[in-house]
């Protein structure tokens, strides 16, 4: 097993990271826990299928309440929140409650959103049973909430007191499910380290357990990025900008799909164009931009058969004012300088780019 600390100005908090970690999240519930209070399981209802009873039976010492919710990024609303918290009420449980958010990238959204608001703020923990929220969503403490205007366009930063990464949750997951979590690991390794990008040729998608090491590796790296990237810009003030990488265009091609694309693909895509963006601006070489899409396909990115063509240049550049990145008005993007960094103007990690410059980058790539 392996552990990280993420250090906050707020609060640190643990990752744990390898296989069978039922015992670890049992010993941190029952720490958060020594003076009494609800433990309340959150998960959506596949994961409930899949891993309820091996959640209930791994903490049932602590006898834990089980609440779940239609999965989905359609369900993750404040019509779910609603919902939910209403049930804590109903139960009178109070702020010794400990939200334990097992599931996806939406069910930890959402869970943690419901933890940071009820009642002013409850302690959670993080259980990622995918890979995209292993490598990315689990970290660094967002939590919240879509609405009809965009993803997470209501929530806040609200760090949990533990995240425990099990291997065990992807063996048996499809490959589109791995590949969608790759992505993002993909999307950090272009903007940080790009001596990592030569873990991807020793994954077996075929075969979890069979390259096991490997998927640790890149879980664990991407981990350590983030962390240190959060430990210096919680709020995302400036650094932590990077991680947003392929999320300007990427978060455009979710909300255009209703969400049929996933959030795992859509970055991939998105990296495509704002890369594109970048070597039409002259920042990013060919060279280093034939490396990245190269990268993208061993990761399983159909760069062929994207999803640009089924949307025009325009309808993308409409929908990215609700972004949460704009500057003044202005929607911006982060853009690669080179494999592993990224741009950075006088202390900005983020840029405005010519409505010019995107139209024809979004051309380049298919619309």
């Amino acid at each position: 097993m392996k552990k990280i600390i993420v250090r906050n100005l707020t609060q640190n908090y643990p990752i744990y990271i390898g296989q069978n970690l039922g015992s670890q999240l049992t010993a941190v519930v029952k720490r958060l826990t020594v003076r009494g209070g609800q433990v309340v399981v959150i998960m959506d209802n596949q994961v409930q299928r899949l891993f309820g009873q091996k959640i209930k039976n791994v903490l049932s010492s602590v006898k834990p309440l089980f609440l779940t919710f239609a999965g989905g990024e359609k369900n993750k609303n404040q019509t779910t929140v609603t919902r939910l918290q209403n049930e804590l009420l109903r139960r009178q449980l109070g702020r010794d409650t400990v939200i334990v958010a097992v599931g996806g990238g939406v069910v930890g959204d959402l869970a943690g959103f419901v933890a940071a608001t009820y009642l002013r703020g409850v302690r959670y923990v993080q259980v990622p049973t995918t890979l995209l929220a292993m490598v990315d969503s689990s970290i660094g403490g967002k939590v919240g909430i879509d609405t009809p205007y965009g993803k997470n366009t209501i929530g806040s930063f609200y760090p949990p007191q533990a995240v425990i990464m099990d291997l065990d949750f992807l063996v048996g997951l499809p490959r589109p499910e791995l590949v969608n979590g790759l992505m993002e690991a993909i999307k950090t390794f272009l903007t940080s380290d790009k001596r990592s990008l030569s873990l991807l040729s020793k994954l077996n998608f075929d075969n979890v357990k069979n390259s096991s090491v490997a998927w640790q590796q890149i879980i664990s790296r991407s981990a350590q990025i983030k962390s240190a990237i959060v430990a210096n810009d919680e709020k995302e003030g400036g650094e932590r900008k990077i991680i947003n990488f392929g999320h300007t265009i990427g978060h455009v091609l979710e909300l255009l799909s209703n969400f049929k694309i996933r959030h795992g693909l859509a970055v991939g895509y998105g990296i495509l164009a704002e890369m594109e963006m970048a070597h039409l601006l002259k920042i990013l070489s060919k060279k280093d931009l034939e490396l990245a899409i190269k990268s993208l396909k061993i990761g399983g990115l159909d760069v062929v058969n994207s999803p640009f063509n089924k949307f025009s240049a325009k309808a993308i550049v409409n929908a990215t004012k609700y972004d949460k990145k704009k500057e003044g008005g202005v929607p911006c993007y982060v853009l690669l300088k080179t494999i592993g960094k990224v741009l950075v103007k006088n202390g900005r990690y983020a840029h405005p780019v010519p409505s010019k410059i995107i139209m024809e980058a979004l051309k380049i790539v298919g619309c």
